[in-house]
């Protein structure tokens, strides 16, 4: 098995249980804490997020990109992270208070603080996990991330019955860091160390600083519906749309984490060889839409059972807002791959003056759209999605030369297996009615019946991921039978 086919497998195997647990956690907590609870805590986890970004200033790419590392350019890499996460660490901390005062809503301020911890351990985690990408040793961060995920989970839920409510998930945030921060001084990949050094970081700098905000104003366009539907709206209207739009981002991260830590290594890998990267890039988010768009579109029209299995039946109001937020995942996902291309080519400067410019168009909409109730910012979503679909397929084409009439070519099997889904599952809804049905029976039935269409509709249509599939059973097959 190629160094790559084996990182996929590890990177995959290790989000794909690390969201399991994460799962399990949204789920219990979901029914373990009120709406009004969790509103409070989305609005200080939605801020403490978007200064996250801030914390690697673009150094996991750089790590990974440079074509020639030594233990000096490590330490410079580290001093940047370290000098940025730190700062930035301690004016949230600061400004906690004057956060909590903006908002009128009590105990932001600690819950800010508590989750600014993470700020003064990410340095070192975030900088031993990209040398660990740049080699492929995905065993080790599979090792890493379970280990702190299931500390998490385990920390928040004890947190929760011991009757620290919503404190309990700044707690358990607080303990994952910790746990990660000892795991990977126990791996010590290659040049890893924890001197550091602020000399010579210009050059680093002037690489993140492009690729850090072009991160932070997505995270920020993700998070505008919570800070201003917190200051425009009610606790429980935040937890809503946040379940809702946080559900959807939950199936795209479960799909797509596990091949994305590997896109940029494997991107620039082709890149070091002197080979385009049109193609891989076109075949890779093909085969990545093929499972990702039929999902968030059979998820949006069955939101009804579904979010009431996973969360309960307090969160109806969430599940008509995820009918209508599938389409905004769905148009804001077809490139879901492109930041880790245009960095890759150096076009990352154009990758931040888009993502500022939809940032603003976000903020715009969200706060418009808000005096038409929570149903108006889902559709204001939609339109931003829509837009920033068309602008990064132009961008792809005037600066890779990657054709619009190539990209709607690639991804149009797509969107017919998606029709294919959805269309089963209209015929299933008329068979056995979802809102009559026990909604354990409506899902079950619906993800068996649904998977069965999908692979079908794969393989007749002559999709590539079919033969991806395939090959994959037979290397599982070949091994069963070695052993």
């Amino acid at each position: 098995m190629s160094k790559v086919y084996k990182a996929i497998a590890y990177s995959a195997f290790s989000k794909y249980i690390n969201h399991a647990i994460n799962l399990a956690s949204i789920v219990l907590i979901a029914r373990l804490l009120t709406p009004d609870e969790l509103g409070v805590f989305a609005i200080a986890s939605a801020i403490s997020l978007i200064a996250a970004e801030l914390k690697s200033f673009g150094v996991g790419g750089y790590l990974i990109r440079e074509e020639t590392l030594d233990a000096d350019k490590v330490k410079r890499a580290l001093g940047l992270s370290v000098l940025i996460s730190w700062t930035t660490g301690t004016v949230l901390v600061l400004s906690s208070w004057s956060i909590e005062g903006f908002y009128n809503k009590e105990d932001i301020a600690f819950l800010v603080q508590v989750l600014s911890i993470g700020f003064f351990l990410s340095p070192h985690v975030g900088i031993a996990k990209s040398l660990m990408a740049r080699e492929f040793h995905f065993k080790q961060r599979f090792i890493i991330e379970t280990t702190s995920q299931f500390a998490q989970f385990a920390s928040a839920i004890a947190f929760i019955m011991l009757g620290y409510s919503y404190f309990s998930l700044a707690y358990s945030n607080a303990v994952g860091f910790i746990v990660e921060f000892l795991a990977v001084i126990f791996f010590r990949p290659k040049h890893f160390g924890l001197g550091m050094t602020f000399s010579g970081i210009r050059s680093i700098a002037k690489f993140g600083i492009f690729v850090t905000f072009s991160n932070l104003f997505r995270k920020i366009s993700i998070s505008v519906p919570d800070l201003i539907i917190g200051k425009l709206g009610t606790n429980s209207e935040v937890a809503y749309f946040s379940r809702g739009l946080g559900f959807l981002s939950f199936l795209t991260m479960f799909i797509n984490s596990g091949i994305q830590p590997v896109v940029a290594p494997y991107l620039a890998d082709k890149k070091r060889m002197g080979q385009s990267l049109a193609e891989p890039y076109l075949n890779a988010s093909k085969l990545l839409g093929g499972i990702l768009i039929p999902v968030l579109a059979v998820a949006g029209y069955a939101s009804g059972p579904v979010i009431e299995l996973f969360f309960g039946s307090q969160w109806e109001q969430s599940a008509d807002l995820v009918s209508i937020l599938s389409y905004w995942a769905i148009f804001r996902f077809i490139h879901v791959l492109s930041p880790s291309l245009l960095v890759t080519t150096g076009h990352e400067k154009v990758m931040f003056q888009k993502d500022l410019v939809m940032l603003v168009i976000t903020a715009i909409v969200v706060y418009f759209q808000y005096q038409k109730g929570l149903a108006g910012v889902a559709w204001g979503m939609v339109f931003v999605s829509f837009i920033d679909f068309l602008v990064v397929s132009a961008v792809l084409h005037r600066l890779l030369d990657i054709k619009v009439t190539d990209q709607l070519t690639r991804y149009a099997g797509n969107f017919i297996v998606a029709a294919v889904c959805v269309g089963w599952a209209y015929v299933l809804d008329l068979l056995m009615d979802f809102e009559t049905t026990a909604v354990i029976i409506t899902v079950s039935v619906l993800g068996v019946t649904t998977g069965v269409v999908w692979l079908t509709s794969l393989i007749l249509i002559k999709h590539p991921l079919a033969s991806e599939i395939q090959e994959m059973l037979g290397r599982i097959l070949g091994m069963l039978r070695k052993k």
